[in-house]
């Protein structure tokens, strides 16, 4: 059956000399693979995060469709062209491909993403984007962080709660909690290097408590030297 839909370009496996095996994040079909033939000769267009309108076939049965058109919406202008955006870029496809690999359609989900993405490619500071991403998206995960009181001490990433309490294990306090803290009250604060760096190892910690068999990022090394 031939379908058309609006998809989130995440990530490529190399299948043969030319063909490749893409994930997206679609519109109205949820997480999809495809392979896709001549899709290694397509790196111009399959760059992180690229919004595209796809043509594709897929059978009931199957968990990996054809995919035979991948054309760009037009949406993204600078995320391929920036080294930081470009690495933040790999960095929520990243994410994407580890949470959302099970998903079925979501519109809210799918447009947040879609905001997020545009934000990416135009926000001038990028400084605390990737924590800001991470929090934003928990609800949509079903691990959004509690908040206990309104002067919390630590955050308990096991427990997932701004707590009044003192630090336990898998607990941080004092100014990367605080930074969390104001960033998931949309009051994003101005902080030191080291702060949004220790912020987050965090909510990387946070996301492999929660999310079965979310793992290490290959892209977080990568996000540390452009951020040092």
């Amino acid at each position: 059956m031939k379908l058309v839909d609006e998809g989130i370009f995440l990530h490529r496996i190399p299948y043969s000399e030319t063909s490749a095996i893409v994930s997206y994040f679609t519109k109205e079909h949820g997480f999809q693979k495809f392979m896709f033939p001549g899709g290694r000769k397509k790196g111009n267009q399959l760059f992180a995060l690229n919004i595209q309108q796809l043509t594709f076939y897929k059978r009931p049965d199957s968990d990996l469709g054809k995919l035979t058109q991948a054309e760009s919406l037009g949406i993204v202008h600078e995320i391929p062209f920036h080294p930081l955006r470009s690495a933040l870029a790999y960095f929520v496809a990243e994410v994407c491909q580890k949470c959302l690999n099970h998903t079925e359609k979501d519109l809210e989900l799918y447009d947040f993403i879609n905001h997020a993405i545009v934000q990416l490619d135009q926000l001038a500071d990028l400084s605390h984007y990737p924590h800001w991403f991470l929090l934003q998206l928990t609800p949509y995960l079903g691990i959004q962080p509690q908040i206990e009181t309104n002067e919390p001490q630590s955050f308990h990433l096991s427990d997932g709660v701004f707590s009044a309490d003192f630090l336990k294990e898998n607990s941080i306090s004092g100014g990367e909690m605080k930074f969390l803290f104001d960033l998931i009250q949309n009051k994003p604060q101005t902080v030191e290097r080291i702060v949004r760096r220790k912020a987050l190892d965090a909510l990387l910690l946070y996301y492999r408590l929660h999310v079965e068999y979310f793992g290490e990022l290959k892209s977080k090394e990568v996000i540390d030297e452009l951020f040092s």
